[in-house]
């Protein structure tokens, strides 16, 4: 992929089962020192119950019109996000993400002139789009790529279709 990739840390963890629609907090610590915390985070609705979803795509093209969906996603406290694909413009790279998704979507909460407080707290279910994958300016998709999730968001599947 075109782009660049700078110095960069990836995160993971398993949290223990949370009850349904349990509020909570958590903190990622690197060398026994805070580097985020998240007070108020929301597990996800218990299966039967309503729950409040987003579904959007192009959520990081760099316009007023992203920041104001964004903004207003946090407004309207859903439950979780599914996004269409083209999360990062223009071709999904690390750069990409780190100038155009992040600071949309997981702007500090005193930040909002930048985007909105979303990730922090609120579940996303991404699939790509050509410009996740770098296939813009006229190049043609060569494949179909699938995930298949259950209704707890884990991932039972995935395959490529080749054309």
């Amino acid at each position: 992929m075109p782009g660049g990739s700078g110095p960069h840390q990836v995160w993971s963890a398993r949290l223990a089962p949370l009850g349904a629609a349990r509020t909570f907090d958590y903190r990622v610590l690197q060398a026994d020192k805070r580097v985020f915390q998240e007070l108020g985070a929301k597990a996800l609705p218990a299966m039967g119950q309503p729950q409040r979803v987003a579904v959007v795509g192009d959520v990081a093209d760099g316009t007023q019109e992203t920041l104001d969906v964004a903004r207003r996603m946090v407004q309207e406290k859903v439950d979780y996000v599914v996004t269409s694909g083209d999360l990062a413009y223009p071709d999904g790279t690390v750069d990409d993400y780190r100038q155009k998704f992040f600071p949309v979507l997981n702007a500090d909460p005193g930040q909002t002139s930048q985007g909105a407080p979303l990730l922090r707290n609120t579940v996303m279910v991404g699939v790509l789009g050509n410009h996740d994958v770098g296939l813009t300016s006229g190049n043609q998709f060569k494949t179909d790529a699938h995930v298949l999730v259950d209704t707890t968001g884990a991932v039972r599947d995935s395959f490529v279709i080749q054309r």
